[in-house]
């Protein structure tokens, strides 16, 4: 089964720093990502000296885009394994403004133009609400359609309440749970990854209960006491603990075999 887990978007994001020489790009592994940028596994963004993002097509050439799984393909259960795009557009996500290749929306002439998913009428296809039916594969980047437990969810749409979004391959141990936590929000369209279920979720108000992940169900400025979302009291701060997260495989669903697989986030 899909293990479970919560990290902020790292894997297959990139962000460019600004130099005399222009924008250099690296891996989000290799920096301290501050925000959520967006579920694409091959960023092209650049940065301009006021801060803002700008598309760079030359991040999606077939040798500057690194594959963050094993490329061989995500019919097994991980997007991150899904393979190359070929020739993909350096596409903007629209809830950041950041840039990603061949990621939802993207033009395309045929599905290897895309980052997972397929291409639809000249656009890549399976971002935020797609209809999904099912089936993760048409989903893009590291958006996925069932649960963590390959089950069908009640909106059936990527990156919908109830889909999975801890994708192995993202994240790292050498970061936060806080961070990693931000990581797999971006995975969502409600912006909330849940750490326990690794599926998103929606956050929680005073008053409700947060049993189901008592570390970050809560809103901001809200924490989990005795399973209900309470104030804090002035300074009081909840230690934010560790998840698990592991490779995602259809050959154990359900199964005890993948906990061996689970590594400590």
């Amino acid at each position: 089964m899909r293990a479970a887990a919560s990290v902020i978007a790292l894997g297959a994001f990139a962000v460019s720093s600004v130099s005399a020489k222009g924008p250099t790009f690296f891996a989000w592994n290799n920096t301290m990502p501050s925000a959520a940028w967006g579920y694409g596994r091959f960023p092209c963004s650049a940065v301009h000296a006021n801060g803002s993002f700008y598309g760079n097509e030359s991040a999606c050439a077939a040798g500057a885009m690194k594959l963050p799984g094993t490329g061989a393909g995500n019919e097994e259960g991980n997007q991150g394994d899904g393979i190359k795009p070929t020739l993909p557009q350096c596409s903007r996500f629209g809830r950041s403004g950041a840039y990603f290749c061949g990621v939802s929306r993207a033009r395309c002439k045929t599905d290897a133009n895309c980052d997972n998913g397929f291409c639809h009428d000249g656009r890549c296809s399976g971002g935020f609400g797609y209809k999904c039916n099912g089936d993760d594969t048409v989903c893009s980047g590291y958006l996925y359609c069932n649960a963590q437990n390959f089950s069908r969810t009640a909106s059936g749409t990527c990156g919908g309440l109830g889909s999975f979004c801890q994708d192995y391959t993202l994240g790292s141990k050498n970061f936060t749970a806080e961070h990693n936590f931000q990581i797999f929000n971006q995975n969502c369209a409600s912006n909330y990854c849940n750490t326990n279920t690794g599926n998103c979720d929606t956050r929680r108000k005073l008053g409700e209960s947060c049993r189901s992940d008592p570390d970050f169900a809560c809103v901001d400025g809200l924490i989990c006491k005795s399973n209900i979302c309470a104030k804090a009291a002035n300074g009081e701060v909840k230690a934010r603990s560790s998840f698990h997260v592991g490779k995602r495989s259809a050959l154990c669903l359900g199964g005890t075999d993948c906990v061996a697989e689970l590594s400590m986030f």
